[in-house]
């Protein structure tokens, strides 16, 4: 059916308040009223023939004794019969006519006159007439009763009536009270379907419309009730299920969407990495076989010195300036370009250790005390990595987390954990600024002054982790500064070996010569 095609009452939106009552109670209560209406009416033709019979009971209770009178002539026992029958209160008028219809007595309110022919000729087979009729201006019911003399003959006629108005009065009251029982049925049955509509219907539909509106308002955890009948519980679960799956589809998308982020980051990085990368390579090709001349020479220049003057003072500062130029090229090189692995079995305690031992020398010069801890035995910390460079990022770690601490305590600990192995590098320094985390990785930014720092030191370190399929993040220590930690995977990781490049090779022969 389509929308033109569906009925008036379902365009106009009503309420299923409303359309119960329409589809259920007006049909129920129109039944009942015409049930009731036949069943009053049939009720009143029965209160009606009730009153009617009464008067016939009251007009054959006197007939006798008046009938014996009527033959003896004896009008004051008639009177008196007739007086018995008022005593009842229900007779409004009684008379008694002779043979020849002449009235012989008479008692009530009217005067009826003599009786016609007609009605004696009825009565004159023996047989009771009644109906209602207009005497003296009011309606009345008349019942006509023949009275017999001891020979069976027609002797006489009784008539006894009664007012017209109080029979419609018993019949008007039973009508109200039946209109009354009729009402309260209605009322009661109303009652009864509007409570069971809100009950079992009306309740458990409004719950589920609430918990619409709730979702509609972002609540996604919002959930509606198990509750009322069959029907509306299938649509309550069906309702649960269907946010389930919309909340589990948005939170998919939501990870998606994180995912290519992270991953359009990552590319981005990579990018930038990719561009170092070939900027490094120029700059070694360019730089490397000056700065190794430099260097021989300054140092050929010192040993032909007698004395070492500001000249000799001069050559040593060209010395170290070369030295560290050098460094930065390096740096440079492991940053830029997928550097080359040589992977091998190696206990990370071992490595850990000759790490501390490399950078003592310069923590004791700042002050700083530098411990190590072991969590497991060095069998447990075997792992297949290139040794070299691994080192060369703890190293990294642990200067700058030194230079940071300066008088401080620096910790290098060593753990393992749910199938990784797991590097701590804690210090009690100044910590990192929040706003300088997101940047912490990136090449050239750093927080040292100019000319203590590349800002190459975090990145290379991060780029030789990443190489071994593992992550270096900045986490929480126990110290109160910064913990960097390293996390490498028992299994796995990227084995890239190769050999080192010819700048790399002019670097390290410069520093050979020199």
């Amino acid at each position: 059916m389509t929308h033109s095609q569906q009925p008036g009452f379902i365009r106009r939106r009503v309420s299923l308040r409303l359309t119960l009552m329409a589809a259920v109670l007006l049909p129920v209560v129109g039944i009942m009223l015409a049930f009731s209406l036949h069943l009053v009416l049939q009720v009143e033709r029965q209160v009606e023939r009730q009153l009617q019979r009464e008067m016939e009971l009251v007009a054959r209770s006197v007939s006798q004794p008046i009938a014996h009178s009527l033959e003896r002539e004896r009008e004051g026992s008639i009177q008196r019969a007739l007086e018995s029958a008022f005593a009842t209160r229900r007779v409004y008028s009684a008379h008694v006519y002779d043979a020849s219809g002449a009235l012989v007595a008479s008692l009530g309110p009217l005067n009826p006159g003599a009786a016609d022919h007609q009605r004696l000729e009825e009565v004159a087979t023996g047989q009771s007439v009644s109906g209602y009729e207009r005497i003296g201006g009011r309606e009345v019911y008349s019942y006509f009763l023949p009275l017999t003399d001891g020979g069976a003959g027609l002797n006489g006629l009784l008539q006894v009536t009664r007012h017209r108005a109080e029979i419609d009065r018993v019949v008007e009251e039973l009508r109200h009270y039946a209109w009354l029982l009729v009402g309260l049925a209605t009322a009661l049955v109303a009652a009864v379907v509007l409570i069971g509509h809100q009950l079992f219907i009306g309740g458990p539909i409004g719950g589920i419309t609430g918990v619409m509106r709730r979702i509609e308002a972002g609540e996604r955890d919002a959930r509606a009730d198990i509750q009322g009948p069959t029907e509306i519980v299938a649509l309550s679960r069906s309702l649960n299920a269907m946010v389930g799956s919309l909340v589990r589809a948005q939170q998919d998308a939501l990870d998606q969407r994180r995912r290519g982020e992270a991953l359009a980051l990552e590319l981005q990085r990579q990018e930038k990495l990719a561009a170092v990368g070939r900027l490094a390579a120029g700059v070694a090709h360019e730089m490397g076989s000056p700065l190794s001349v430099i260097e021989g020479s300054a140092q050929r220049a010192l040993r032909q010195l007698d004395d070492r003057d500001r000249v000799g003072l001069a050559l040593e500062d060209i010395r170290g300036e070369v030295a560290r130029l050098s460094q930065i090229v390096r740096q440079l090189l492991t940053l830029g370009k997928d550097a080359a692995q040589q992977r091998e079995p190696a206990e990370l305690d071992l490595l850990c250790r000759q790490a501390v031992a490399t950078v003592s020398d310069e923590a004791r010069r700042l002050g700083a005390g530098l411990t190590y801890q072991a969590d497991i035995t060095p069998e447990a910390s075997r792992l297949d990595v290139d040794p070299v460079r691994l080192q060369q990022a703890l190293i990294q770690l642990l200067r700058n987390a030194v230079q940071a601490a300066h008088d401080g305590r620096v910790v290098l600990r060593l753990a393992r954990e749910s199938g990784e192995l797991l590097i701590d590098v804690d210090d009690d320094g100044p910590g990192v600024p929040e706003d300088h985390r997101k940047l912490l990785f990136e090449p050239f930014f750093t927080t040292k002054p100019p000319g203590e720092g590349s800002g190459l030191g975090l990145a290379v370190a991060h780029s030789i982790v990443r190489d071994h399929g593992g992550d270096l993040a900045l986490i929480p220590g126990e110290l109160g500064g910064a913990c960097f930690r390293i996390r490498l995977p028992l299994s796995g990781g990227r084995d890239n070996a190769s050999s080192p490049t010819s700048d790399e090779a002019a670097l390290d022969q410069g520093s050979t010569r020199a």
